[in-house]
């Protein structure tokens, strides 16, 4: 786990709730939205335009920081 997503990971613990990636809607139309939240035992992941109706994908802490990772190094698009 590099430092970088071991701090992103220690901000999102830290929020309550939701939080939208911050790159979600860089492309001109707002269609990538992604929301992450802290979990008991890790993280979910959903998409943000769904809300509530969202499928929800549950990750272990060092999964959600190897997709921080390749997402970060552009192995993940």
């Amino acid at each position: 786990m590099t430092s970088h997503n071991a701090e992103s990971t220690r901000a999102l613990q830290a929020g309550e709730g939701w939080r939208k990636s911050s790159r979600s809607g860089n492309n001109g139309n707002g269609n990538n939205c992604v929301e992450a939240r802290s979990i008991r035992d890790g993280f979910e992941l959903r998409d943000s335009k769904l809300g509530d109706e969202s499928p929800r994908f549950s990750l272990s802490p060092n999964t959600f920081d190897d997709l921080l990772s390749g997402i970060k190094s552009g192995e993940i698009a």
